[in-house]
């Protein structure tokens, strides 16, 4: 059983969720990046119009199966979501304990975005401050040197900090 602040989190990201669900951002992704590691979702193949499933599917067990699984997420959502909001609920706690709503806010924002990732969530500091900031940092980068990292197969560029009066040097994304 879940604790009240879990489930106070958790029906707030299911509602953020249901809010970003119809989403298709083509602008939304950093050009450093390739990919965002989000959880696997798959609502490209559950957006699919009915008809289709029966298209590709050729055996009767796969088609009804499939079309469970697309009805389930057409019609009630929020039964679907709760597979993947279920890994979060541990989070509530952090969320009760935050004092303001913009940072409520972005924390639920965090959460949508690592489950769906950048073509369905923006960011609310995804602005143009945002970018031009982004910009500026990337002069601090070194072109030599960096760490590729086991976790999400990332490489950790080095950042020099003398610029702006510090002696030292960061390892970051």
């Amino acid at each position: 059983m879940l604790e009240s602040y879990q489930q106070e989190f958790s029906k707030k990201l299911v509602k953020e969720l249901l809010s970003n669900r119809k989403n298709n951002y083509e602008d939304n992704l950093s050009l450093d990046i390739d990919e965002y590691n989000t959880i696997k979702y798959e609502s490209e193949e559950y957006d699919n119009n009915i008809f289709t499933v029966f298209l590709k599917n050729r055996s009767l067990f796969k088609t009804i199966s499939k079309l469970k699984k697309v009805l389930i997420f057409n019609i009630y959502p929020q039964y679907y979501y709760k597979q993947y909001v279920k890994k979060f609920s541990e989070i509530g706690l952090l969320y009760q304990s935050l004092s303001d709503d913009n940072s409520k806010k972005l924390l639920l924002e965090l959460c949508a975005f690592r489950i769906f990732g950048h073509k369905r969530v923006k960011l609310s500091r995804n602005n143009p401050l945002y970018w031009e900031r982004l910009e500026k940092i990337k002069q601090y980068a070194e072109k030599e040197g960096g760490v590729k990292i086991k976790f999400m197969d990332a490489f950790l560029k080095v950042f020099n900090l003398k610029k702006l009066g510090f002696n030292l040097k960061v390892y970051a994304t």
